[in-house]
């Protein structure tokens, strides 16, 4: 009856010995052929459970692919944002150091402008005082009373004195 349990496959030829051996059939032993559709129905209950769980693994393996896109997009994004934002951070830094130059050259030239406004009021004063002195009988001839830079003793003393007030 099983004389040809050589060329079975090795499953097979497991489960059949196991029958032949270890099982006791209340109708009396099955045919080679029940054996086999016995083992064939085993082998597709198998294949249909194995069946559905690749299914499964497949729809896990979509979820955690879409939710890995959307991770990844929204770092992107999140990442965009930052590059935009120092982008405008360094163009603000750029303006205001441009300005920051302007101001510095204004300020500079507003500096020369005063100094020179100020030297002009220390001459106009300093002859306005000469110009009172000399009126008031002051100031006598010569260049005995005037100082290193050419300022008159007296008018020195009395912006001295007025200093003092």
């Amino acid at each position: 009856m099983f004389s040809n349990m050589d060329g079975m496959v090795p499953s097979l030829r497991r489960l059949m010995e196991r029958i032949i051996h270890h099982q006791h059939f209340p109708y009396g032993p099955k045919s080679e052929l029940d054996l086999l559709r016995m083992r064939v129905g085993e082998l597709l209950e198998e294949v249909d459970d194995l069946k559905d769980e690749l299914k499964e693994v497949k729809e896990q393996a979509g979820a955690s692919q879409n939710e890995a896109a959307s991770a990844n997009r929204q770092e992107q994004y999140r990442m965009r944002q930052q590059v935009r934002d120092l982008e405008d951070e360094i163009t603000a830094l750029q303006e205001e150091n441009i300005q920051a130059g302007r101001h510095s050259r204004e300020g500079v030239a507003e500096c020369r402008e005063n100094r020179q406004v100020c030297d002009g009021l220390d001459c106009g004063w300093y002859w306005l005082a000469l110009v009172l002195l000399n009126l008031l009988g002051l100031i006598s001839k010569g260049n005995e009373f005037t100082n290193r830079n050419g300022m008159c003793n007296t008018f020195a003393a009395i912006a001295a004195d007025c200093a003092t007030i």
